[in-house]
């Protein structure tokens, strides 16, 4: 088995700004600021952590969509409670 391939906070970065490329025309400025705050990725990283622990198969674009989702999901509890 090789090492995992953790996956970076610029890739999870890249993953998000191509989920909200139309949140500027849709008026969700409020969005983008809570989602880009956290620099760190460090939910979404767990996310390949984990996944990297449970399966042979090393491929982090296969998890990138998961890892997304949960910043997104921490973007909302964040928004949330600034609301």
């Amino acid at each position: 088995m090789t090492d995992p391939v953790p996956l970076s906070s610029s890739q999870i970065d890249r993953q998000l700004e191509s989920v909200l490329s139309d949140t500027e025309e849709a008026g969700l400025p409020l969005v983008r600021e809570v989602l880009q705050e956290p620099r760190d990725r460090w939910y979404g990283q767990l996310v390949g952590h984990a996944y990297a622990s449970l399966t042979d198969t090393q491929d982090p674009e296969i998890v990138l969509p998961a890892a997304t989702g949960v910043e997104l999901l921490r973007g909302y509890v964040r928004l949330r409670n600034r609301l």
